[in-house]
């Protein structure tokens, strides 16, 4: 398999393999703009597929005038049952519908126009058979700058080993083989879960270049410490639970073959308290979490936790 495929190569696009793909939009408490994102979104695929995780009624007239919007469908719970699970059940209906992929958002995303077929490019020089997932450049939606969620992503097209959720172009026959995402995880994590299952199934992940999203991971702030730029997440003390149990579920399950990216990680996370300490509000509920979600890390609990 090549190293890097300069752009150019041929598509999978126009009308009929766009309706061959289903966008899953996962909500909780969103903001109206939404409805705009929906509106520029149900131009791009088939159907879009609105999975809401137990917002209270005071959404009732944000999601009756989605449900208005042509292609758009929406599927409310009555509690949280978090993110792993609401994307399965948006693939599985998807799938019954006769999708072949699946393009999964985030509430906040900003959706750049012809995304969705940009994305679906697929470079003659790979085996098309064995990709099963196509990713986007993840931008700061504030500077642009690439997120490096995988080290090894550059400029162009190319196999990387780890891809975030929003903005991701699934093929649903591989996903429902592989049993979609792991639920017992809740939230975080799951998409790199996801990730390793594709790799170790014998699947490739591409990531082209041409193809950018907008995200921001939590509400970021950065701090000046002499030489050093220190970049916080603020995220909720829940979140921070998620985030370092479910770190450790997952080095219980792959420390083996996934030995240096779990190092890597283990480093950032082990950053997480002094980060919140000298910039973060909530100091205490936050580091509190984070010793929480080790506990429960290191006993295996999976699931969602009392509060979450």
């Amino acid at each position: 398999m090549p190293d890097v495929v300069k752009s150019g190569a041929p598509c999978e696009s126009g009308d009929d393999a766009n309706r061959e793909v289903h966008a899953v939009v996962v909500t909780y408490h969103p903001e109206e703009r939404l409805e705009d994102v929906l509106r520029a979104l149900a131009g791009q695929v088939g159907r879009v597929w609105v999975i809401d995780n137990g917002s209270p009624r005071t959404y009732d007239t944000l999601f009756a005038r989605l449900a208005d919007i042509p292609a758009v469908r929406v599927i409310r719970y009555a509690e949280n049952r978090g993110i792993a699970a609401a994307i399965n059940d948006g693939a599985h209906r998807a799938h019954a519908s006769g999708a072949r992929r699946m393009v999964t958002f985030d509430q906040d995303s900003v959706v750049p126009s012809q995304f969705v077929e940009t994305l679906s490019c697929i470079p003659s020089e790979f085996e098309a058979g064995r990709v099963a997932m196509w990713v986007p450049e993840v931008v700061h939606a504030g500077t642009g700058d690439p997120y490096r969620i995988d080290k090894a992503a550059r400029e162009g097209t190319r196999p990387v080993r780890f891809a975030i959720t929003s903005g991701a172009l699934v093929d649903l026959d591989v996903f429902e083989q592989l049993g979609g995402m792991w639920e017992d995880l809740f939230i975080d994590f799951v998409d790199f879960d996801y990730c390793i299952r594709l790799r170790q199934a014998g699947f490739s992940i591409l990531q082209s270049s041409d193809a950018r999203l907008p995200h921001e991971i939590g509400r970021q702030s950065r701090h000046r410490v002499g030489p050093l730029n220190i970049v916080t997440t603020n995220h909720a003390a829940v979140r921070r639970y998620y985030k370092h149990r479910n770190f450790l579920l997952l080095a219980r399950r792959y420390w083996r073959t996934e030995r240096p990216w779990l190092i890597r990680s283990l480093v950032g996370l082990l950053l997480d308290p002094l980060k919140i300490v000298f910039f973060e509000r909530q100091k205490h509920q936050k580091v509190s979490a984070i010793l929480r979600g080790w506990m429960d890390g290191l006993r295996g609990r999976v699931g969602k936790v009392r509060g979450g």
